[in-house]
C-alpha cells in the first residue's frame, strides 16, 4: 500500500484497491480530508480521486481489478508520484500517474497519467519503488507549474508511425474522437477515442493531419507520418 500527505497536510493519500461498484473497477488512489473536525467525518471523506473524474485523462477501463499501485511519493516539486506493481498481463508497466496539486480537495488535486520509459517491457512482471526517505522534508512545499500546461495538449508515439499511434493526453486534457485529413483535406477516417491507441492500419502511406476533440470540442492539432 502507498500513503502520502499533502504538502500542508491538509490531505491523505492511500492506493486502494477498494471496488467502486461490481464492475471489477478499484479506487486505485483515495483522498482523505485531514481539516475535518472530527475522525468520523475525516472518514467518511474518502474517495476516489481517479473514477468518475471528468478531469483526469485516466480511461475508467484503465485499470481493473488487479492492477495495484504499490508507492505513493511526494517529490521535491510538490506532487505526488504513484508507479505501480505490475501485473505483467494488461501492458501497463510503463504507467505513472501524478497528482500535480495534492493540497486540494476532491477531483480539482489534478490528478493525471504519463507514459514514461522505465526499462519495463509492457507484458513481463517487474516492481518498482520510488525512493526512500522522510517525506515531512517536503512539508508546505507548493506544487510547480506543470512546464507542459500552456493549454490543451497530446503526446503521439511513435511518428512516423507504421500501425498504431499511442495518444497521451495532457493537462488534463481528455480526448473523445479524432478526425485524420489527408493532404487533400478530406476526413479519411474518425474515430472514437475509448482507449489510448489510434489505428492507422488502414491507411495508405503518407502525411495526415489530426484533429482531435474533447467532449467541450476543444481541438488539439497534430501532424503524422504513416510510413
Amino acid at each position: 500500500m502507498g500513503v502520502s500527505f499533502s504538502p500542508n497536510n491538509s490531505k491523505l493519500y492511500v492506493t486502494s484497491a477498494n471496488k467502486t461498484d461490481q464492475s471489477n473497477l478499484v479506487e486505485i488512489i483515495r483522498q482523505y480530508d485531514l481539516s475535518l473536525p472530527t475522525v468520523e467525518q475525516t472518514i467518511n471523506s474518502g474517495k476516489s480521486i481517479i473514477r468518475s473524474n471528468p478531469q483526469t485523462n485516466i480511461k475508467e477501463n484503465n485499470y481493473p481489478v488487479n492492477v495495484v499501485f504499490s508507492t505513493l511519493h511526494i517529490a521535491p516539486d510538490g506532487k505526488i508520484y504513484a508507479v505501480r506493481e505490475a501485473t505483467g498481463t494488461d501492458n501497463r508497466n510503463n504507467d505513472l500517474i501524478i497528482i500535480g496539486k495534492p493540497d486540494l480537495p476532491g477531483f480539482d488535486c489534478s490528478v493525471n497519467q504519463r507514459r514514461f520509459d522505465f526499462n519495463q517491457p509492457d507484458g513481463g512482471i517487474g516492481f518498482r519503488s520510488m525512493p526512500n526517505f522522510m517525506q515531512s522534508y517536503f512539508n508546505n512545499i507548493p506544487a510547480l507549474p506543470d512546464p507542459d500546461c500552456i493549454g490543451p495538449d497530446v503526446t503521439l508515439f511513435p511518428n512516423p508511425v507504421q500501425q498504431e499511434l499511442t495518444l497521451t493526453p495532457l493537462c488534463g486534457y481528455v480526448p473523445t474522437y479524432v478526425e485524420i485529413i489527408d493532404r487533400l483535406g478530406r476526413i479519411v477516417s474518425t474515430q472514437h477515442l475509448d482507449t489510448t491507441q489510434i489505428k492507422l492500419n488502414a491507411l495508405a502511406s503518407g502525411m495526415y493531419v489530426l484533429r482531435i476533440f474533447n467532449a467541450d470540442q476543444k481541438t488539439v492539432i497534430k501532424k503524422i507520418v504513416k510510413l
